[in-house]
């Protein structure tokens, strides 16, 4: 049967691959022995490269007081993820989640100098550990570390705002809400909130559930929050769909160029 892990840190940990929260997962070793000389850029390699990709920027910081080492420095904490999380009281997911600068310096650590996409935080949550790679072949290129690509606090989440939308429903709504809210320490929402109150809260809290997990886009255009949410980036309204495939249309007798979804 599936259900939370108890604990938020435990929901990533590669000592709980496959675990009661898990429920489609991709697997990644960290015994392959990659190297430089025979990695496959977009390949089949065993170890997760997207690991190291996410990790601390080398040279960016000192990580002493954690249990991190230096990786490339994509997917950085924003500042408005930051204040969500302190806003909402939320320390025990978003320990889960990153560590901020000042926790970074009290820990002993320091900044050495600022990328460009800097905001006074960085990610923990997939984050690279040093136990969690291979001695052999290079250690950059090894991490074993699986992918959670949908796990069930997602789908109380998605059950919440089920019950939200068909109306009548906001207490089983809430129930559900609850039980993510109760993993991360948190007070149960206000009985009293419903309808589209409820929805924002629905929609904060899976800003803060999945945070860092890829998942945040989708739900943007799914709510029509997108144009309103990422402006200012390199968004448009084309990129709501993906392109349908040339080789498909040319198979289908009753389309044309014409026909491709709009934008492309």
């Amino acid at each position: 049967a599936h259900d939370l892990e108890p604990n938020a840190k435990d929901v990533w940990s590669i000592n709980n691959e496959f675990g009661i929260e898990s429920l489609v997962e991709i697997g990644y070793i960290s015994t392959s022995g990659a190297t430089w000389g025979n990695l496959e850029w977009g390949g089949r390699n065993e170890g997760n490269l997207h690991v190291q990709l996410m990790g601390p920027r080398e040279g960016v910081y000192d990580l002493t007081g954690t249990d991190l080492v230096e990786g490339w420095g994509f997917n950085v904490p924003t500042g408005k993820l930051v204040s969500a999380f302190e806003t909402a009281g939320d320390t025990q997911r978003k320990g889960a989640t990153l560590i901020t600068e000042s926790e970074l310096i009290a820990g002993g650590g320091a900044v050495l100098s600022i990328q460009w996409d800097y905001e006074k935080a960085i990610r923990v949550k997939y984050a690279t550990k040093a136990e969690d790679t291979s001695v052999g072949g290079d250690t950059p290129l090894n991490y074993g570390t699986n992918f959670r690509l949908f796990r069930y606090a997602e789908v109380l989440l998605l059950a919440a705002e089920a019950y939200n939308k068909v109306g009548g429903q906001d207490a089983a709504a809430r129930t559900e809400l609850n039980k993510v809210r109760f993993r991360a320490g948190l007070a149960d929402v206000s009985t009293s909130l419903s309808g589209n109150d409820l929805f924002e809260a629905i929609v904060n809290e899976k800003f803060l559930e999945l945070a860092h997990e890829g998942q945040r886009f989708w739900d943007l255009v799914r709510w029509g929050k997108a144009s309103t949410e990422l402006a200012g980036t390199s968004y448009s309204s084309t990129n709501d769909l993906f392109p349908i495939p040339i080789s498909e249309i040319d198979k289908n007798t009753l389309m044309t160029s014409d026909d491709q979804n709009p934008g492309y």
